[in-house]
């Protein structure tokens, strides 16, 4: 079975997701291969190349502005949300078009299945799906594919002055698909398929499951908590708050509900707390009011010193309001560490402590998040015991043999 993965980049949540869906396939023999819009040529990584275009269409592309089709819906978002007075309050917006050429890339001639994964900006939904006769699959990182052009659905609540172009997009993609193409969709979390289901976006054809990231607990796995705080300069017996982001103005994200609640913790826990990030800078200004010291370690791109830092927290802080999944959240209790997320959409699946869940099931507020962060910095047994069970959950429900098998028989059901 020959595989090819098409996506932006194999950077982010989703590019990394992506990446080791690809290293699972290739684990169970499966020919595996990905086409980027931006990165590195290797046995297995191509760059997809660009259509013939005018030395205007070139300056224009330097702009991230691909033709004239996608400047103009561009520009009437600009306008729509400037006539009723928004500033911009949405984390993406991604038009339907775009001159990457990919139908006529040799890997994709070759292919059985054509995987497409985070493709804003690169996929032309109406030049790829014109006579494209291979199987098609949609692996779902965020609500993109069967949205318009936003990438999560909080954009369009806070955002209904852009309701019209939102859903002209939509049918755009939505007929360039058409209703009876049998195409197979693979969702990162159990929220995430039902709200593709919900959507109706796919047809009726259309094949969806959910198939979580796998994670290598070889290399995820738990390092000595004292030795771990030592090393990025933390005193070996104090308590430390995790967090992580790639973009902390994105208000999904939870930041500033996190900085509050570390404000209402009681005096005597803040004592001897340190807040440990890595992800996207914090503004200036962001963390003067919050009253214990702080380690920020930018992004992070090797997978030693992203172990290294989980193991030194005692715990992890998801607190979005929504997410497709969690990454980070698996990625922190395969090393041992205690996490705390919202119960909210994806964040169902990936924290442990929301398995079977049938309680809140909405963003917690600053004061319930405070409440809750000075339970488990109090009761070190209680953490103890989330980190095992958490890790225990990667282990069976992330394995990577386990997926790959997973993501096989759905290609081979496609493909029948």
């Amino acid at each position: 079975m020959k595989v090819v993965h098409i996506a932006h980049s194999l950077k982010g949540g989703a590019g990394i997701g992506l990446l080791r869906y690809h290293l699972a396939l290739l684990a169970e023999g499966v020919d595996s291969r990905i086409l980027v819009a931006e990165g590195e040529n290797n046995a297995y990584v191509a760059l997809l190349k660009r259509c013939r275009t005018s030395l205007l269409d070139k300056f224009k592309r330097r702009l991230h502005l691909s033709g004239e089709a996608n400047l103009s819906i561009m520009k009437r978002l600009s306008s729509l949300d400037t006539i009723a007075g928004g500033k911009g309050n949405f984390e993406q917006f991604s038009p339907p078009y775009s001159d990457y050429e990919i139908n006529n890339n040799e890997w994709v001639k070759k292919a059985d299945i054509v995987n497409l994964h985070w493709v804003a900006w690169i996929l032309d939904w109406e030049r790829f799906f014109k006579n494209f006769e291979k199987s098609v699959v949609f692996t779902l990182h965020d609500q993109q594919p069967y949205l318009g052009g936003f990438h999560y659905h909080t954009d369009l609540d806070r955002n209904s002055h852009l309701w019209s172009l939102e859903s002209e997009v939509r049918d755009i993609k939505k007929q360039a698909l058409g209703e009876h193409r049998k195409v197979g969709v693979v969702s990162n979390s159990r929220w995430n398929t039902s709200e593709a289901l919900t959507s109706g976006f796919f047809g009726k054809r259309a094949t969806i499951e959910t198939i979580h990231y796998p994670l290598d607990c070889e290399v995820y796995f738990p390092r000595e908590k004292v030795s771990a705080k030592e090393a990025f300069g933390i005193r070996g017996d104090r308590l430390v708050l995790g967090f992580a982001a790639d973009n902390l103005k994105v208000k999904r994200k939870g930041v500033m509900e996190l900085l509050e609640a570390i404000t209402l913790l009681p005096k005597r826990l803040v004592e001897n707390l340190s807040l440990m990030s890595f992800g996207g800078r914090w503004e200036n200004g962001m963390l003067k009011d919050i009253g214990i010291p702080h380690v920020h370690l930018g992004f992070i791109d090797s997978d030693i010193l992203k172990v290294a830092a989980y193991s030194a927290m005692d715990i992890f802080v998801v607190p979005s309001h929504v997410e497709a999944f969690g990454l980070t959240a698996i990625e922190a209790q395969a090393c041992g560490t205690c996490v705390l997320s919202s119960p909210v959409s994806g964040l169902l699946d990936a924290d442990v402590t929301h398995q079977d869940s049938k309680g809140l099931k909405r963003p917690y507020t600053s004061e319930e998040l405070s409440e809750k962060i000075a339970e488990l910095l109090k009761e070190s047994t209680k953490r103890d015991s989330l980190a095992r069970d958490g890790r225990e959950h990667v282990l069976t429900q992330h394995d990577p043999a386990m997926i790959g098998r997973k993501l096989i028989a759905f290609y081979e059901r496609l493909l029948s």
